[in-house]
């Protein structure tokens, strides 16, 4: 099964796992992928706003999700705790969780996930100077985007690609 907006919302209004939430005094939708994604960004950049208490906060939800609907949450979580660790200067974390993630999208056939986790490793590895690895991990993101049929996507991986030559 996909992951779809209609499962994402039966999950956010599943009351297994928003009593769950609440119990454990976290209030976050645990589907915040996007803005857990988004924060990462701003600290990255250092701007005003940026709360990495939100992130926890989110990856305390995701990680509920997870052990209540398993695979279809699993890739998220090591996505957003490879982009953590990143931010906090563990590259041997960031790394694995990469990789995990990747692996995780792979084994539940989310190609545009797993694309996606490829995307953000190449970008991590690539500011770490790790370019062997930054090169395979956006040469992999832009299969995942050809085989997904994202034409916008795979052309602005190709330009990342390009910079390298």
């Amino acid at each position: 099964m996909r992951l779809t907006s209609s499962n994402s919302t039966k999950v956010r209004h599943n009351p297994c796992i928003v009593a769950r939430l609440s119990h454990q005094g976290l209030t976050r939708a645990p589907l915040s992928i996007d803005t857990a994604l988004n924060i990462l960004a701003m600290l990255k950049k250092k701007r005003n706003g940026a709360k990495s208490e939100d992130v926890d906060e989110i990856i305390a939800s995701m990680r509920i999700a997870a052990a209540h609907a398993g695979p279809n949450f699993r890739n998220k979580l090591e996505l957003l705790e490879a982009e953590q660790y990143g931010i906090d200067n563990y590259p041997d974390k960031a790394i694995a969780s990469y990789r995990a993630s990747i692996e995780s999208a792979r084994e539940t056939n989310f190609i545009h996930e797993r694309g996606l986790a490829c995307e953000k490793a190449g970008f991590y590895c690539k500011r770490m100077k790790y370019t062997e690895t930054s090169l395979e991990c956006f040469n992999q993101a832009r299969e995942c985007y050809e085989e997904w049929g994202s034409t916008m996507k795979v052309d602005f991986i190709q330009r990342e690609l390009d910079k390298f030559v």
